[in-house]
């Protein structure tokens, strides 16, 4: 072999040995510093105080490291912080994961892992309609506050609606994700309301083809409603929902049909207002923390 070969062949191995020790050598990775976010940053980033960031970790019991099936390792303040950014609108992941010093892959596991141990931990206050705080004085006020700004019903104590949130167009099962009425992809949701803004009950998704008696029947709501909404009287306390509901006991809608009398519709239009509480507090819970739902996904009806 000529000499100037070998020369070149010695550079070429000299070069790859020097590659490979440049991207072997550990080098350190930047960690998220807690410490140095200010107040305002915080509010702006994650929609919390500092201090209350703290106490959300605590309070939604997030240990103190969470660590994923695939070795990603965070704090338990870290995983808190990566799950508001994630959901704060508007946002995109490739300036949260520089916000947290994280890759994609990384940032995107935590996020999921720390969402399923929230859910395990706290998933049934979603489908529970009477929560550890609330007795019979607590519906009894409810009434109060609905029938004092215009509610014609004295037992209401909250109103229960389907909602639909959009997504992109499914690669699977199309059909099932598509609202014909608004001409676009989505999942639906059951909720009620009540008078105080909280969300007493929610389940889903759904497909969005479903009806919302339908979905009514499968959550076994108004099982939980006998259950629970009856009073020491002998009466019970009721919910109030548009049309698409069937009429019961503790399920009241409007007044239907072809002849509807003066005094019907003046009943309708009056508790119609109230009702509105329902969807507004939709709008707030999507005006601050943002369902990130309306992106590319495969969806399988369940």
């Amino acid at each position: 072999m000529a000499p100037h070969y070998k020369l070149k062949r010695l550079v070429a191995i000299g070069m790859a040995a020097g590659l490979l020790k440049y991207r072997l050598k550990a080098r350190p990775r930047r960690k998220f510093d807690f410490g140095r976010i200010s107040q305002a940053s915080a509010q702006k980033w994650f929609r919390f105080d500092k201090l209350h960031l703290e106490r959300l970790r605590l309070a939604l019991r997030v240990p103190d490291v969470v660590y994923t099936p695939e070795r990603d390792r965070a704090t338990g303040l870290e995983a808190i912080c990566i799950v508001l950014r994630r959901f704060v609108s508007p946002n995109r992941l490739f300036e949260s994961k520089r916000l947290m010093k994280r890759s994609a892959l990384s940032f995107s596991r935590i996020f999921n892992h720390t969402v399923m141990l929230i859910h395990r931990e706290h998933g049934h206050l979603l489908r529970a309609i009477i929560r550890p705080w609330m007795n019979g004085n607590t519906l009894t006020t409810f009434c109060f506050q609905d029938h004092s700004t215009g509610a014609p019903l004295e037992t209401c104590v909250g109103f229960i609606d389907g909602t639909m949130r959009p997504t992109f167009r499914p690669s699977r099962s199309q059909k099932a994700a598509f609202s014909v009425h608004k001409r676009q992809h989505g999942i639906k949701f059951q909720s009620v309301m009540y008078p105080n803004g909280i969300i007493g009950h929610l389940f889903g998704p759904m497909e969005e083809c479903r009806h919302d008696a339908g979905i009514l029947r499968e959550s076994g709501l108004l099982t939980d409603l006998r259950a629970a909404f009856n009073r020491p009287d002998g009466s019970c306390y009721s919910l109030y929902g548009d049309p698409a509901y069937p009429m019961s006991r503790y399920l009241l809608s409007p007044f239907g049909g072809a002849r509807v009398t003066a005094d019907q519709q003046a009943w309708n239009t009056c508790i119609a207002g109230v009702r509105q509480g329902v969807e507004w507090g939709f709008g707030s819970s999507t005006s601050l923390l943002f369902w990130t739902l309306k992106r590319t996904c495969d969806y399988t009806p369940s």
